[in-house]
Order: structure tokens, then C-alpha cells, then sequence
């Protein structure tokens, strides 16, 4: 029997034929990170609104970026691509999609809970939260003094 979505499914990892097992090791590592990060939509928009700066810091020390770690030969500028990727796999507006999936999140956590006076105030949040994005993405206005 044939496998329909076996197109849209990663290959296994390629053997590149890496000159030491830390390059193997490395390769490894970025390649399961970006596989469960492609899975997990939240947690790729969560990263990608923190920032570069705290993507830096926090997979740097966890990856050894720059000290020769035993497990992984990774530099910033290697770092740095999987920051890229993460940025274009995030697609446009990242911030207004984790809002919108915070939302949903939210609501599926009403289920259980009937109340009418929760609802609203989930709601009110969430469009607080929209509100307040909108606003923030909104170009300066110039003032020109003369």
C-alpha cells in the first residue's frame, strides 16, 4: 500500500559523508530541531517575536555555540541561518498569528467552562491585545517643524 503524503514527509537524515562525528552530530541536531519546530506552529511564532537577541542567548548556551562543546560543532553564523529559516517558516506578521493562536487556545479552553462572564472577558482580551498590536505596527506619523 502506498503512503498518499509521503511527498510532504522529510527524508531521513543524509550521511554527507561529514569529516568528523561532531559535524555529523551537529547537522543532526539542527535538523530534528527544525523538524519539531516545523511541527509546533506556537512555539516557532513564540521564538521568532522574542527576538534574535534572546534566540542567540538561549539556543547558544543550550548548543555550546562558540565555547567547543563536545556534542556540536556550531558557530553564530550557522545559528544565525537557522534564525533565517525560522524567520521565513514564520511567514509575514508573526506576532498577529500568535495572538490569533493564543485566541484560539483560549477559546478551546472555554469548553469546559459555561460561564458567560469568562467568555467576555477572553474576548476583551483578545481584542485588547489585537487593538494594541495594530497600534504598535502602525508607521509613525512625520512631524516637520518648521
Amino acid at each position: 500500500m502506498s503512503d498518499p503524503l509521503k511527498s510532504s514527509r522529510l527524508g531521513d537524515l543524509p550521511d554527507a559523508g561529514y569529516a568528523t562525528y561532531r559535524q555529523k552530530q551537529t547537522s543532526d541536531l539542527v535538523m530534528f530541531w527544525l523538524r519539531e519546530i516545523e511541527r509546533n506552529r506556537f512555539l516557532l511564532l513564540s521564538i521568532v517575536v522574542d527576538g534574535w537577541d534572546k534566540w542567540r542567548k538561549i539556543a547558544g548556551r543550550a548548543w555550546d555555540v562558540n565555547k567547543g562543546g563536545r556534542s556540536t560543532a556550531m558557530g553564530v553564523d550557522l545559528l544565525r541561518l537557522v534564525w533565517d529559516y525560522m524567520v521565513k517558516l514564520a511567514g509575514e506578521n508573526p506576532a498577529s498569528q500568535l495572538l490569533i493562536l493564543e485566541g484560539i487556545k483560549r477559546r478551546d479552553a472555554l469548553h469546559w467552562d459555561h460561564r458567560k462572564a469568562t467568555a467576555m472577558m477572553l474576548m476583551k482580551a483578545q481584542i485588547d491585545a489585537q487593538l494594541d498590536l495594530a497600534h504598535a505596527q502602525r508607521p509613525s506619523k512625520k512631524v516637520y517643524l518648521s
